[in-house]
């Protein structure tokens, strides 16, 4: 009798240590595919390692076949079509991934989101540095970027830029506004010049052709701009996705050629 209590005690120790080893060996896993996948979001979005990356299991199923709830992030800078952007936010629902591609550190990682939001902050600085960036090659080397506060539906800007032209210094200033292309790209539009005897051709580039675009798709594919608003001299951007899409490879955050 007392060999038959004691064999059934070891084996309900044995049933009680197994459980408590896959269950710590699960949750040794999930803690594992989040730190991972918070990794790959970073390198994706190129985030500072400051940047907070919370990630919304679902059940054991789903959590192993590569799906998770939902993603928020924090960051306070990152990289948007070759524009420093700040305070970003960023919340997805119902994400894929591919498990093998996050563990072995290959792209594309995500695949496909159900429901995206987004939104981030431009200074007048970031815009300005990024403007003069591709404007150098017209001879541009100062360039200055003003948000501007009226009544316009979209937000109005001034763009001021000098150059040295045979030994003498020239300036020139456009106003303009920000404006939407199909909702997914913001551009900038000229209204009034003062070339302040700048050819044509110079104001033509630097003001229109190397003006930098904005291009929320490169924070995910689908994304629409909901409002575009000046405040506190930023440029503030809101935007959402329009349905299911897949992220593959939409997050291209280094400057247009």
């Amino acid at each position: 009798m007392g060999c038959l209590r004691r064999l059934t005690n070891c084996l309900a120790t044995i049933i009680v240590l197994t459980a408590l080893l896959a269950v710590g060996a699960y949750l040794l896993l999930l803690y594992v595919m989040e730190n991972e996948l918070a990794d790959a979001l970073r390198r994706k979005f190129m985030l500072p390692p400051s940047s907070s990356v919370t990630i919304e299991a679902g059940d054991v199923l789903d959590s192993l076949g590569g799906r998770v709830d939902g993603v928020y992030i924090e960051a306070s800078e990152a990289s948007v079509s070759g524009i420093r952007v700040q305070n970003v936010v960023f919340s997805a629902e119902d994400l894929s991934f591919d498990i093998v591609n996050m563990v072995t550190r290959k792209n594309p990682v995500l695949k496909e989101v159900d429901y995206a939001e987004a939104s981030f902050e431009v200074s007048q600085q970031d815009l300005a540095d990024a403007w003069l960036k591709k404007a150098r090659r017209f001879g541009v080397r100062e360039l200055s970027v003003e948000f501007l506060q009226d009544e316009g539906e979209l937000p109005a800007v001034k763009v001021s830029a000098g150059t040295t032209l045979l030994g003498k210094d020239l300036k020139a200033s456009v106003r303009g506004r920000f404006t939407l292309v199909d909702r997914r790209e913001i551009a900038f539009q000229i209204s009034d010049t003062e070339a302040g005897g700048i050819g044509h051709d110079i104001v033509e580039g630097v003001f229109v052709r190397m003006a930098p675009r904005l291009r929320v798709g490169d924070l995910q594919g689908d994304l629409v701009v909901d409002r575009l608003w000046v405040e506190d001299d930023r440029l503030h951007v809101a935007a959402h996705t329009t349905g299911v899409t897949s992220l593959g490879e939409t997050a291209k955050t280094g400057e247009e050629n």
